[in-house]
């Protein structure tokens, strides 16, 4: 039956995958979220994790098996720039994979390197798994100089292709485990007294006894109001564990996404820290075809 065919579980995995996708839907995630990588790196902040004594070094699996090291000032420092002008080209789109995996080699060294140390920072571990994806991926084709070069040499753009839907998809699933894994790592740690106990509160009240405390007050307020506390931490355990739904229902993902960005946003006014590298994954979440699509029948109208 032609109905029952379209809902077989194999046509839908397939479709997920490799339905036609735009070439400019995926340049523009390229442009988006490697800008705002670059944006966000610090070139200047490496050159002195040499210095820390080796007796806190604690490496990690990678790097113990890789046998990787701190270099010197100077080669962090030149590894920092040249990391840096990668993401820069990335996000131009000039010679996009080569660009994209020299990026991602750069960043998976640099911004691993304090994760050595015995502490884990969960701001930055996207960032190199995105340049992989754009790497492997054809996220060149459009918005990009590689594309201006190749009009200039005659090449004609290539239409809607699976090559342009699956790496945008692989980002979709990259933000879903994360945000998954942050609830289930609540809830395998804290149980459900996490949400029901006063951890929330706590934790607010706590952010304004640090050498680093929030821009603003909020935080305190809402640790003052119990049955608001209550629901913030349930509402924050439910979406993170809901995630993988937007990756399977238009519905869930038309109101998890803007909540996760919403909540990504309110870290920093809450607790003084925050993810900004998320915000590379959300690139990928807006249909920039179709908003460019929208604008040009509005001009043309």
């Amino acid at each position: 039956m032609p109905g029952a065919e379209r809902r077989s579980p194999g046509l839908l995995w397939r479709r997920f995958w490799f339905e036609p996708g735009s070439a400019a839907n995926l340049g523009f995630c390229r442009l988006v979220a490697t800008g705002l990588i670059f944006l966000q790196f610090d070139a200047g902040g490496y050159r002195d994790w040499h210095e820390i004594d080796a007796v806190l070094w604690m490496p990690t699996p990678l790097f113990d098996l890789l046998g990787l090291r701190p270099a010197g000032a100077g080669a962090m420092t030149a590894l920092a720039w040249l990391c840096s002008t990668a993401l820069l080209l990335t996000a131009l789109g000039l010679a996009t994979r080569w660009s994209a995996a020299v990026a991602a080699v750069l960043a998976l060294y640099l911004l691993g390197v304090p994760h050595n140390y015995g502490k884990v920072f969960h701001s930055d571990g996207v960032v190199p798994l995105i340049l992989v994806v754009l790497a492997v991926a054809r996220s060149g084709d459009a918005w990009s100089l590689d594309r201006l070069l190749s009009r200039v040499r005659g090449r004609v753009a290539r239409p809607d292709h699976a090559e342009y839907t699956w790496p945008v998809r692989l980002v979709w699933l990259l933000t879903a485990l994360v945000f998954f894994a942050a609830g289930v790592a609540k809830l395998r740690l804290g149980g459900l007294e996490w949400m029901l106990s006063d951890q929330l509160s706590a934790t607010l009240i706590g952010q304004h006894y640090r050498p680093v405390t929030p821009s603003t007050s909020i935080g305190l307020w809402i640790a003052a109001q119990p049955a608001l506390c209550l629901l913030s931490a349930a509402g924050i355990l439910a979406v993170e564990l809901l995630a993988p739904l937007a990756l399977v229902s238009t519905i869930a993902r038309a109101v998890l996404v803007p909540v996760l960005v919403a909540f990504t946003a309110s870290l920093p006014p809450l607790f003084a820290f925050g993810f900004p590298a998320f915000y590379a994954m959300f690139a990928f979440w807006v249909p920039w075809a179709s908003i460019g699509d929208y604008g040009r029948r509005r001009v043309l109208s």
